[in-house]
């Protein structure tokens, strides 16, 4: 290439539009520390449930997606670890910013984490895009899980945005999208039904998560309370 087609390409590149920054954070090394509390409506008057740090293992490309391993360790109020150890997980987020995580394969990683246990499923994608506005409705889904012997069945419906909202927080200030959603999980010990809220902010992923009974009352609420590179 000759001297003013590098300086062309350059150009060109330097003025090209930037991709479309996810609802999920792609810093390798990263992590995200949260915590799980009780509402009071649950008579536990805000005590903690559970801390949650997500690490951002390992973040490569391929085929133009960006593929985040990334891990979840649960541990209880006293610091015993949770689900018999780190929930391994993977997330792909498209050229066009969209965050794509498999619900199957995520639940089971949590399931055969959690019984020790080797885990099967179909593949059920579930998709976060880029582009959501108060209008946006998401797809459902619906998947079963095999562990061993036990099986489980998991239906996840009303998905949709219901608007934005800025949260201030210990750690920072972040613009988010809020989704809503009502789950349904069916197997052995684990039989509920839920609602919850999710506030989504970009670069970041999730900041808060609140989970409701079949009720609709309040039953914990789980904020990002520290980021740490």
């Amino acid at each position: 290439m000759t001297f003013s087609g590098l300086a062309l390409a350059c150009i060109l590149l330097s003025s090209a539009p930037a991709a479309p920054e996810a609802y999920f954070c792609t810093t390798e090394g990263r992590t995200l520390r949260y915590e799980r509390r009780w509402a009071d409506s649950s008579r536990r008057d805000g005590s903690l449930k559970w801390t949650h740090i997500l690490s951002i293992d390992k973040v490569s490309r391929k085929d133009g997606k960006t593929l985040v391993d990334y891990s979840s360790t649960f541990r209880t109020p006293d610091g015993k670890l949770m689900y018999g150890g780190p929930i391994l997980l993977r997330s792909e987020v498209s050229r066009e910013g969209d965050v794509v995580v498999d619900l199957a394969s995520s639940t089971a990683s949590a399931l055969s984490s959690t019984l020790g246990l080797k885990a099967e499923s179909e593949p059920c994608p579930s998709v976060l895009p880029a582009g959501m506005n108060a209008s946006t409705l998401l797809e459902n889904a619906s998947f079963q899980v095999k562990c061993g012997p036990l099986k489980y069945r998991v239906v996840v419906d009303g998905r949709k945005v219901e608007g934005r909202q800025t949260l201030k927080l210990s750690c920072g200030t972040f613009d988010c999208i809020v989704v809503s959603e009502h789950k349904v999980e069916k197997g052995p010990g684990r039989n509920r039904e839920t609602y919850s809220r999710t506030w989504y902010a970009k670069g970041v992923g999730m900041v808060r998560h609140d989970t409701f009974d079949a009720s609709h009352r309040l039953q914990t609420s789980e904020l990002l309370v520290q980021i740490t590179d």
